[in-house]
Parts: C-alpha cells; sequence; structure tokens
C-alpha cells in the first residue's frame, strides 16, 4: 500500500519528455564545444585537450625534432642516473 503525502506524482509521458529533452540539450552543448575552434592558449599546449589523441594535437615533426634536442638548465646535483645514486643518496622527508 502506498501512502499519499500530498505530493503529486507527474505523468510517465511529462517525465519522460523532461528527460529526453535534458538529455538532448545536454547533447547539443557538448557538440557545439567539441566544434569551437581553440583558443591561442589552448592551441599552445596542442588543442584543447592538452595534445594527444587522434588528431595529434597541433605537434608537427618539427616541433617534436625541437624539444627532442632541447636540454634543459639542471644544476649538478648528488644524483646520477643510477639507482645506486638513489640508493646512497636519498632519505625520507623530515615531515615523514
Amino acid at each position: 500500500m502506498r501512502y499519499d503525502l500530498g505530493r503529486k506524482r507527474l505523468p510517465s509521458t511529462v517525465t519522460l519528455a523532461i528527460t529526453l529533452t535534458t538529455l538532448s540539450l545536454l547533447i547539443l552543448g557538448a557538440s557545439a564545444w567539441a566544434q569551437q575552434a581553440p583558443t591561442t592558449t589552448q592551441a599552445a599546449r596542442g588543442g584543447r585537450g592538452g595534445g594527444g589523441g587522434a588528431g595529434g594535437g597541433g605537434l608537427t615533426a618539427d616541433a617534436i625534432a625541437q624539444a627532442a634536442q632541447a636540454k634543459p638548465d639542471i644544476p649538478p646535483g648528488p644524483f646520477q642516473p643510477t639507482w645506486e645514486s638513489l640508493r646512497a643518496n636519498w632519505k625520507p622527508p623530515e615531515w615523514f
């Protein structure tokens, strides 16, 4: 037995219409957003999603070659790119 607390239920056709309208608006909004051209900042990062994906993110072979040849300025430190150096020099932080 169901008790009515003064709240009327919408007919199922109205509920279905509201649900379908909401879903269609979400889909239309998402497709409109996807079709917009990326902004200058987004294009510099390689597209809207930050690069990768099937579209390549706007990367060219020249840009990849330049990035591969670029050497960042890293100051010398106690670590070398070996496991032995890591084992010898790593210490847990004080807060740990």
